[in-house]
């Protein structure tokens, strides 16, 4: 689960994949 101040829709329009990776690592890194 992503957290939502991530702004993760903002990252995904922009990059679906590459934004989708980094939403993976920061959500475990904290």
């Amino acid at each position: 689960s992503h957290n939502p101040y991530w702004g993760e829709n903002f990252v995904f329009n922009i990059l679906p994949t590459g934004g989708e990776i980094l939403f993976e690592v920061f959500d475990r890194i904290g």
